[in-house]
C-alpha cells in the first residue's frame, strides 16, 4: 500500500488481516483518522526511520517496532512473535532485543529496568527508577510481552516488577526506586503475597 487512501480501502474490503505493518513515513498516514477505527483490534507494527523517532499522536495498539531498512533477520523474529500473540503460545519478545516503549521517540527497555507499568486513564506509562515513560504500547501488550519474567498484575491498571518489592501491605505495593505505591486490588492480595514470598528467597527479603 502506497497511500492511507488505499490503506482504508483494504481494511473495509477485508475481514481476514491479523495484524498490520506500516510505514510510519507513508503520506497522510497520521494526518488522517478515519482508518483507526478500522484497525482498533490489530495489532500494528511500525517501520521508523532510522533515526528511531516517531511523533506519532494516534491510538494504535502499536505491538512492536521496525527501524529501516527492513531486512529477513528483522521480519522472521516478528512474525513468529506475531504468530505466539495470535495462537496465545510462546513468548512475544526477544529480551535481548528489549521491551519496546513507543512515545515522543522509540525506546528500548531491559525487563530489569522497569518497575511497575500503569494504566492512567487513557495512558499507559512505564515506570523505571529515573523515567516515567508514556507509550502508545497498551496495557495487554506489556502484559503479554512481561508474561514470564517476575511481573505480577496487582490491580487491573497496575503490572509489577516482584523483583523490585520492598514491602507488601494489606493495599499497596511498595516498590525499591519509585515513591509511588501501587494499589493491590482485593482479590490479587494473596496471589501478590505468594509471589512475594517466592521471589523473596532470590536476591533478598520482601517484607510482607
Amino acid at each position: 500500500m502506497e497511500n492511507v487512501v488505499e490503506l482504508m480501502e483494504r481494511l473495509k474490503e477485508s475481514s481476514g488481516i491479523s495484524a498490520l505493518l506500516l510505514d510510519s513515513e507513508m503520506p497522510g498516514l497520521f494526518e488522517t483518522r478515519e482508518w483507526e477505527a478500522a484497525a482498533a483490534d490489530l495489532p500494528v507494527v511500525l517501520l521508523a526511520p532510522k533515526s528511531a523517532y516517531l511523533s506519532y499522536r494516534g491510538s494504535l495498539n502499536i505491538f512492536e517496532f521496525i527501524e529501516k531498512p527492513v531486512t529477513a533477520e528483522k521480519l522472521e523474529p516478528l512474525i513468529w512473535r506475531l504468530t505466539g500473540r495470535r495462537a496465545g503460545t510462546g513468548p512475544l519478545l526477544h529480551h535481548r532485543m528489549g521491551v519496546p516503549v513507543v512515545g515522543d521517540k522509540i525506546v528500548r527497555l531491559a525487563p530489569s529496568e522497569i518497575l511497575f507499568v500503569e494504566a492512567r486513564g487513557s495512558e499507559v506509562i512505564v515506570h523505571t527508577r529515573y523515567e516515567q515513560w508514556p507509550t502508545r504500547i497498551s496495557f495487554e501488550t506489556y502484559r503479554s510481552y512481561l508474561r514470564e519474567d517476575h511481573f505480577v498484575l496487582t490491580h487491573p491498571s497496575f503490572l509489577i516488577n516482584m523483583l523490585k518489592v520492598g514491602r507488601v501491605d494489606r493495599a499497596q505495593v511498595h516498590i525499591e526506586g519509585s515513591e509511588q505505591p501501587v494499589p493491590v486490588a482485593i482479590e490479587a492480595l494473596a496471589e501478590v503475597r505468594r509471589k512475594a514470598r517466592k521471589y523473596a528467597a532470590s536476591e533478598k527479603s520482601i517484607r510482607i
